[in-house]
This record gives C-alpha cells, sequence and structure tokens, in this order.
C-alpha cells in the first residue's frame, strides 16, 4: 500500500522552525499524523540531518518537541518542522517507513510494523 502526502511548508514557501511554530492555532485542532524535524546543513559544510520521526495528536506531539531537553541539544542547528495529516489507522504505518527511509537521530522503532510507502518532503 502507498499513500501520497501533503508536507506542510510556511506561507512563504520556507519549512517552518520548530522554536516558533504555533501550536495553539486552531489549525491544529484535532489533528492526528506524522511529522518530521530536522536541520539543514550549515555554512561550515556540515551535513543536514532527520533529528526525529513520530506520528499522533499533531498539537501535543509538536508542543512536546519543542520543550523536550534531547531535541532542544539541537537547537543551535536552527530545526525545522513539517508534517501530513495522516488516518490514524495508518499512521504508525507511515511512521515506520519513515523511519526506515530518513533514519532519524531519535525515534521509536516499530520493527514488527508493516510500512505504507509515502513520497518525502521535497527539500
Amino acid at each position: 500500500m502507498s499513500l501520497t502526502l501533503e508536507w506542510m511548508i510556511g506561507v512563504d514557501d520556507n519549512w517552518m522552525q520548530l522554536d516558533s511554530l504555533d501550536v495553539s492555532d486552531t489549525y491544529f485542532d484535532r489533528i492526528y499524523g506524522v511529522y518530521i524535524v530536522w536541520y539543514g546543513p550549515n555554512e561550515k559544510g556540515a551535513e543536514g540531518r532527520v533529528v526525529c520521526v513520530g506520528h499522533g495528536i499533531l498539537r501535543s506531539k509538536l508542543a512536546n518537541l519543542q520543550t523536550d531537553p534531547v531535541i532542544a541539544r539541537y537547537s543551535c542547528r536552527h530545526l525545522l518542522v513539517t508534517w501530513a495529516a495522516v488516518d490514524v489507522h495508518h499512521c504508525e504505518h507511515v511512521e515506520a517507513y519513515l523511519i526506515g527511509m530518513l533514519n532519524p537521530l531519535h525515534a521509536e522503532r516499530h520493527p514488527n510494523v508493516m510500512q505504507t510507502i509515502v513520497n518525502l518532503p521535497a527539500w
């Protein structure tokens, strides 16, 4: 099975920064889905990296990431975030695929979950 996801990007066509994302906005009312947090390459030539991938109620998950001390260790690299709404029954399967494809620094692995193939963000 595969799904085509609509990855969210800012109004100005730039990726959103995790630390300045307003998760109290009514947009986040009852949205369930998957998310990706990453940092891009820096001017010194260090490569970008996916920090974490997850799924759940996006408001609470993203709010928790904004204050998570483990994730905060990477804040000096200006963490970016995107997400896509996904039916609750498919989220774990999409997350498993994203973890396998993106190899994040932090993720809850689900080795026995069938993966659902999705398109990746256009980064």
